[in-house]
């Protein structure tokens, strides 16, 4: 049996304004030491950057807060296996399963609000 859970990501504008950027189902090991934990790890381990470089790659380095969220999903994809496990859903499905998080991006620090 799984422990779902939904994420939302948002940026937050330099007006104060949160724009949803993607919200997405995750069948497994959602709880807190489980998934939040990997989550916030991969989060602080990558660093938000406006522009690259060859010596940066993905999972340590992301150019801006799109690329993150866009590594995020694909890290947990790649994790749950090419069919089930992780689904891209409406913001509105947040808050229906056992444990939701929200991230939200400060769009003016390239950091958390």
């Amino acid at each position: 049996m799984g422990t779902r859970s939904t994420t939302s990501f948002y940026k937050l504008s330099k007006s104060g304004t949160q724009q949803h950027l993607l919200t997405y189902y995750r069948q497994y090991d959602g709880y807190p030491t489980g998934y939040g934990r990997w989550l916030a790890d991969f989060i602080y381990n990558c660093e938000i950057v406006n522009g690259f470089g060859q010596e940066m790659s993905g999972g340590t380095h992301a150019n801006g807060i799109g690329c993150l969220v866009a590594q995020i999903v694909s890290h947990f994809k790649e994790q749950d296996g090419p069919l089930g496990g992780l689904y891209i859903e409406s913001e509105d499905t947040k808050n229906a399963e056992a444990y939701h998080y929200d991230v939200i991006f400060d769009e003016e620090t390239l950091g958390f609000a």
